[in-house]
């Protein structure tokens, strides 16, 4: 097995169930380049309950783009309070971004170029990979994949009072384990609304359902992926095709950056 997995070859393999740091070390030694599976969602053993400092403008970020109208002259104060974190939300919106003419070297140009609500995702993004930088990469795909494939399946009507936010519900599903403070803690500090932290921490309503539908996926479930089809009324092939185009889009953006 491990022959077939040698680095050198041009297949890459995706590890599934994943479970425990244990495994992951062994599929990486073993040669598998992706990986999927509930440890990467798993915070450490909780010791604290604030942010810690470094952390502080990153969570004063999070914040800011939670709010329904976004104050962006504030949340251009906060980037630029951190060198490293306004670099890395440049470096995103230059890379990802499609048909720039003309590299965007300010907060501002990007506010103009974007616009409020692409901003707002861009800064997300930036934020949730510069605070995760010392956990798994693996970490950060699964991020992403949630929070796309949130914003993916919130066109249906069913998840209309939220769909705004639906990327950012996807996203914030796993603060806790970049962090590791208890996730309760972390929503408390964000002016969520309590449908919204219900979702997060008790898995609540139909975006609280959609999580649990992806943390199937996550663990190779398939007849968890399809109870959780049914009881949200949603396609099992339209839901695979959205949970594998998140996965794709994850892994894609990630590599940019």
């Amino acid at each position: 097995m491990k022959k077939q997995l040698a680095r050198g070859s041009r297949k890459r393999y995706l590890a599934e169930r994943v479970e425990t740091e244990d495994e992951f070390r062994s599929a990486r030694e073993a040669g598998f380049r992706f990986f999927q599976g509930y440890f990467f969602s798993k915070p450490e053993i909780i010791k604290q309950r604030y942010v810690s400092p470094k952390h502080i403008v990153a969570m004063q970020l999070f914040q800011e783009v939670c709010k329904p109208h976004v104050d962006f002259v504030r949340v251009e104060q906060l980037v630029a309070k951190d060198v490293a974190l306004s670099y890395k939300l440049l470096c995103f919106v230059n890379s990802i971004t499609e048909r720039i003419e003309v590299p965007i070297s300010s907060f501002r140009q990007a506010l103009v170029y974007l616009g409020q609500d692409r901003l707002k995702i861009f800064v997300s993004l930036a934020v949730a990979s510069y605070i995760s930088n010392h956990k798994p990469k693996e970490l950060y795909n699964l991020s992403l994949q949630r929070a796309q494939f949130c914003q993916l399946t919130a066109t249906r009507r069913k998840f209309d009072e939220h769909k705004d936010q639906a990327f950012l519900i996807g996203l914030f599903s796993v603060l806790d384990a970049m962090l590791d403070i208890s996730l309760d803690v972390i929503v408390e500090q964000l002016p969520l609304t309590e449908s919204v932290k219900e979702a997060l921490n008790k898995r609540l309503g139909p975006f609280g359902e959609l999580l649990n539908l992806e943390e199937c996926f996550e663990k190779a479930d398939w007849q968890g992926v399809q109870d959780y089809c049914e009881l949200l009324g949603l396609s099992y092939e339209d839901v695979a095709r959205d949970l594998n185009e998140a996965q794709r889009w994850s892994q894609e953006t990630s590599s940019l950056v």
